[in-house]
């Protein structure tokens, strides 16, 4: 693992059920975070930590050339009983554990064979297909793990429902056109 620091420490720690002191470099300098590490993973090729903070149930992920200290701590921690399950069914970066919202995508008749042949969403099911070529796709997640796959997909894709989802995409292309940077999350 390439560019991962501290990864046979990490193993060990997984391997253990070991907590970790782990010091991070963050957009606000280096944190120091106590953490439960469950897991190395790979996603779109860069290696990431998924951990949970001290008295919290979530997941966090740490992309591995950020991790900047690491310290062994002798308290152990339960790990997750759901962990695989929430990995199966995660496409990229953005899952949270959390199943999310129902979301309903339309799929342009181009890019529908696309769609047929990979799983893009998680838990991803077409619902219909259209006699025009145009598919009609179903998926239960976060926005952010759908949100950068659907503006890559356009103008092959128009999400269906939620508004909400629609109403932001739309809002961060009209800043993106704009000029500026907008927040993806």
């Amino acid at each position: 693992m390439k560019n991962f620091p501290f990864v046979k420490e990490l193993e060990q720690a997984i391997d253990e059920c070991q907590k970790v002191s782990l010091t991070y470099e963050s957009e606000k300098g280096n944190e120091v975070f106590k953490l439960s590490p469950v897991k190395l993973i790979n996603f779109e090729g860069f290696w990431y930590l998924l951990a949970m903070p001290e008295g919290k149930r979530a997941y966090w992920k740490f992309r591995s050339e950020k991790i900047k200290g690491l310290e062994l701590l002798t308290e152990n921690f339960d790990p997750p009983r759901n962990l695989k399950a929430i990995l199966d069914k995660s496409v990229n970066i953005w899952f949270t554990g959390d199943p999310g919202e129902k979301i309903v995508l339309e799929i342009d008749k181009a890019a529908a064979h696309y769609f047929k042949k990979k799983i893009y969403f998680p838990e991803q099911r077409i619902v219909k297909a259209k006699m025009d070529g145009t598919l009609v796709l179903e998926t239960r997640a976060n926005f952010n793990e759908v949100l950068r796959t659907i503006i890559h997909w356009i103008p092959d894709i128009r999400v269906v429902s939620p508004k909400e989802l629609d109403v932001k995409i739309k809002g961060l292309l009209k800043e993106y056109l704009k000029g500026s940077n907008p927040r993806w999350c």
